[in-house]
């Protein structure tokens, strides 16, 4: 008998592939120095750790003893249209409601339809969320962004 594609051997390869792509669409832009990196390099990085996570998972998956899942067949076509709508919204919404009302809406709707937990479990998830992408990129990294509504 055929041994079956595990979902971690699956999702490793949808990692690779999805990796290479980002990697090719960086190829325009120009490449830096480790000292001065220029705006090609954080894709290629980031694509390259997507590449290399993906060949973890995915050798994980084939070389892991006992029984292997199936890979998943079905295609959740409401939940794709759900999380790129939302996409659509935020980057709509994201100058003129500001950073912290856009991704607040973003999360909470998110995480209400698609993964359904209790009202507080997604108020503090939306307010975690919140907090740490003002830290990261408001605070941390100095990016001009409103966090309120511009009018």
């Amino acid at each position: 008998m055929a041994k079956r594609v595990s979902r971690d051997t699956a999702a490793g390869v949808f990692f690779i592939i999805i990796g290479l792509l980002f990697y090719w669409g960086a190829g325009d832009l120009a490449s830096g120095s480790a000292s001065r990196m220029a705006t090609g390099d954080f894709p290629r990085l980031l694509a390259s750790s997507l590449m290399l996570l993906g060949l973890v998972i995915a050798a994980k998956g084939l070389f892991a003893t006992g029984k292997a899942q199936a890979a998943p067949l079905h295609f959740d076509a409401a939940r794709l249209i759900v999380i790129c709508l939302s996409l659509i919204f935020f980057a709509l919404a994201l100058d003129s409601l500001g950073l912290l009302i856009t991704l607040t809406v973003f999360t909470a709707v998110n995480t209400a339809l698609l993964f359904p937990r209790s009202f507080k479990e997604t108020v503090l998830l939306t307010l975690a969320i919140d907090f740490f992408i003002w830290l990261i990129f408001v605070a941390g990294i100095g990016l001009e962004i409103p966090l309120g509504p511009v009018f």
